[in-house]
Parts: C-alpha cells; structure tokens; sequence
C-alpha cells in the first residue's frame, strides 16, 4: 500500500506548512522508474566536506588582513556560554518537530545508507528522482553533499525530514547552477532523514553524495561558510566556540552601522596553538590602537572572523576557544559596594587614632565601607556606541588587612549582562580578621545607648575594568576604605 505524503517548509524560526503539491509523489516508487545503481563502496566524505568548504571561501587577497590581539580573556568557568540576546540572538534554531508516536514501528520509504560515507550513484537520468534514508541518533550538526557531478549533469539536493503522520519536512534544499557542488547543513533533533536528490540534467551519469553527522558541537553551528556566518550583533560578543571536526571551519561576521572604536581579542590559553585565527575587513576601515586590543572601525565596516582546526594538533572538541568582539567600554555611569543593610557603623572619632591605610590619602583612619560579613557590589558600563556595554568584565578587588603594609587583594569577576550591569556577592569570612584592630564604639539601638568593644580589620576595595582606565581608585587616591568589623562585644546599655 502506497502512502500518500505531503511535503511541507521550515521558515526559520517557527514552522510554517505549506503544501508543494496536492498530489505529492509516492516515496515508494521513486527508484522503481529509473536503472540508476548505487555503488556500495564508500568514500570519504571528509574529504569532499573539506574540498567543498575550500571552494566556498570569500575573495580575501584585496581584503585587510587584521591581526588580533592574543591574550587570556579569564572567563570563569559558569561564562562559558552565550550571553542571551547577545552573541545568540542571531543563531539559527535547530530542525526540530514533535515526536511522532514510538507506538508505530517506523518502515523507512527509501532504502536505508549509513552516514559518514561517500556513496556513487551510476546511470543519473534527466528528470529522475532519487531518495535515500539515513538516521540521525542525538542532537546533531548535519551536512548533507552532492558531489563530482560530470560537466553536462545538474542535480538538486533536498533533505527531507519524516515527521508525525508520515509527514515531509523540508529541513534544507542545494540547487547551484550547473554541476557545482550541493551542500546542505542544518542543527537537526534525532529522527529518520531523506537524501531527495532530483536530476535537472544528466545522461547516463555518476554522481556521489553523503552525510556527515557531528554531535559534538556548538551554539553557533551551522555556520561552516562565510555564506553561513554567524551574524553578530553590535553589542560586546563574548563567542565561547569549538571545532566540531578536521574539515569544520567557523565562520562569524560583524557588521559596523556607525563608527566606534571597538575591542578583539582572541584567547586559546586553553590549548595554544589549537585553533588557526584569521581576521579580514571584507570593507571599511579598521585601525590598530598600538600595544592594545582597540580597534578604531569606520562605518560600514565589515569583519569577517574565520576559525580552524590546526592540522598540527589533534581534534579535541572539548576544547574552547574564547574571541571577545565588539564596542570598547567607555564609560562607567555608576557604581556601588556596600555592606550588610544593618551594619551598626563604625564613626570617624571612633577611628580617626589610626593611621590612614591609603597611601598618600587624608590623615586618621576612616572606612568609607563597612561590613560584617558580606560586600555586594554593582558597575554599570556603556560602550564607545553609547550603549550598554555587554559581556564585559569587571573585576572587584579587595583586601581587608592592609596594616600589614602589602597590598594582597582577593579579586570578585562579574561580567555585564544586556543592560550593561555587572553585579557579585563577596564574602569576607567574619571569623577570618587577621589584625583585628579595637575602639570604643557607642551607637543608638532601638533608642537606647549601646556601648560597644568592636573589633575590626581595615583595607581598601577598588573596581578595575581590564582594558581601561575606568574604574574605581587610581593613582592619586588608590580606592576606598573598608572595615571589616569582626566583633562587637556589649559594654553596656542605657
């Protein structure tokens, strides 16, 4: 019994069905009306993938090459992500449709081919239709090719996928002029697939085709050619990327609408060496900033970052390289650390007998932040566009003993979500004063006098906004006091 199928159109983003024809074909029959024959020896398909990808990159010899800065970017490990609406706001959702009922056994309507090979299809007719099956097991990057096509033979590739109902889902189509290679890539959710591969010229012909299936990728896939890039936004990009594969090339592109000066930076520190870099300005104008990652861009400035795999070391997808892109952080519009909201404070005649810890500031001691046991702490940037700066990193440094004459400060890393702000929780540890130093405190509780022997270490924080001089402290007044008070022991009561 044959059945009758309906084809339907993924429109990135959401799925709109749309019937191809009322009368679609039947998938049974498909190969009954032609004499082509499968050859069963496999090829390698990484192979064809890599002379394919060769063949797709951009005219680059009349472009500017950029050289980028290569340093350490310190992303703490809970980072290693895209920012949301940020550097993924642009990135493809992957193929998925509900699941069909497992109560039904599946039958395949093409015969079934393994993936990861190379396949020739000999005697390709005009106007002949082909169909193969291949499964998909996990969450995969796919990438479907027809390849090796004779001069006069011109072929469309389609990948199909069998969705709920014994419906078709059109997961991608190929169809280049003449016999240029077809190429099909898409991130696309367990399920049975569908090589449909449709002759507009041939006589007699050989063709070869395959699938590559990656499970080991990332957020950015498919973006394998600089037709695919990843489009990134104006903000601050933080791309947390890996090579999927010896034949995977990404491929990200970043477009200027108004002039700025903006930041690259490239961090392997993971695995130096792992990844070959390579920036161009397809148009525009992009000018170092010398011994820094600035880059002065004009507008309409296009930047084309092209990653790799280096053939001298070995495929480790585990690995992850780190390419910060996007406006430099300008200014900082705020800023704020503050201790517990019921912290009884210490008053500058209950401290003023101490020396002044900041080099060089006003005499006697007084702490301009006080906390018991916890320091909260908030920044906000904006970048050389005047807008939010996102993903950019701040670090809160702080030590709470400085009377043993040694700046030693512990650091808190946050970076800026979309609205610019950055934002942490530090804790001092109450029990951990080191040179506790002591004063008569008298404060108003409850009204009611308390007297108190409070104990208390004093240091200094100050904010620093790495690649900038913003930031809190500098070289005339270093930062802000800090008192972390460590006991407070009741005298008396009135």
């Amino acid at each position: 019994m044959y059945k009758r199928l309906l084809c339907a159109l993924l429109l990135q983003g959401s799925f709109s069905i749309h019937a191809i024809a009322e009368e679609a074909p039947y998938l049974d029959q498909l190969l009954s009306a032609d004499t082509a024959q499968l050859n069963q020896k496999t090829g390698s398909i990484e192979q064809a993938q890599s002379d394919f990808v060769s063949s797709q990159s951009v005219e680059t010899r009349n472009k500017a090459s950029i050289k980028p800065y290569m340093g350490e970017l310190n992303v703490p490990t809970s980072k290693l992500k895209i920012a949301p609406e940020t550097s993924a706001q642009n990135i493809q959702t992957p193929f998925t449709l509900a699941e069909a009922d497992d109560s039904d056994p599946f039958t395949p309507l093409c015969d079934t081919l393994n993936v990861g090979a190379l396949y020739t299809l000999n005697g390709v007719q005009k106007d002949g239709v082909y169909c193969y099956h291949f499964e998909v097991t996990q969450r995969s990057k796919i990438t479907a090719l027809l390849v090796n096509q004779a001069e006069t033979t011109d072929m469309k590739l389609t990948v199909l996928m069998h969705g709920p109902n014994d419906q078709l889902f059109i997961v991608g189509t190929s169809d280049q002029p003449g016999n240029a290679d077809e190429y099909v890539s898409a991130v696309v959710e367990p399920g049975h697939y569908y090589w449909y591969m449709e002759a507009n010229a041939a006589d007699n012909a050989s063709i070869q085709f395959g699938v590559s299936v990656n499970s080991a990728i990332d957020a950015y896939e498919p973006n394998d050619t600089p037709q695919t890039s990843s489009q990134l936004p104006e903000t601050r990009n933080m791309i947390v990327g890996n090579i999927d594969s010896a034949t995977d090339v990404d491929y990200y592109l970043y477009t200027v609408d108004k002039g700025k000066k903006i930041d690259i930076t490239i961090d392997q520190s993971e695995s130096p060496e792992q990844w070959l870099f390579k920036l161009t300005a397809l148009s525009g104008s992009v000018e170092p900033e010398e011994n820094t990652y600035h880059y002065t861009v004009t507008e309409g400035t296009q930047i084309l970052l092209q990653v790799a795999h280096n053939p001298e070391k070995a495929v480790d997808t585990a690995k992850q390289y780190r390419v910060l892109l996007g406006p430099s952080v300008a200014s900082m519009t705020s800023s704020s650390v503050e201790g517990e909201s019921n912290v009884v404070r210490l008053k500058l005649s209950e401290t003023s007998m101490y020396p002044n810890v900041l080099t060089g500031g006003p005499s006697g001691l007084y702490l301009t932040t006080q906390a018991y046991n916890q320091l909260t702490w908030q920044v906000k940037l904006t970048d050389s566009a005047g807008q939010p700066a996102a993903n950019a990193a701040v670090a809160l440094q702080y030590d709470v003993n400085l009377f043993d004459g040694e700046w030693n400060p512990s650091n808190s890393i946050a970076y800026t979500d979309n609205t610019g702000t950055a934002r942490g929780t530090v804790t001092l540890g109450r029990k951990n004063c080191q040179d506790e130093l002591f004063t008569t405190q008298v404060a108003y509780v409850y009204n009611s006098k308390v007297t108190y022997r409070t104990g208390f270490d004093a240091g200094m924080w100050r904010i620093v906004v790495p690649g900038t001089s913003l930031g809190v402290g500098g070289p005339n007044v270093p930062g802000v006091t800090l008192g972390h008070i460590c006991t407070q022991k009741v005298l008396s009561v009135e």
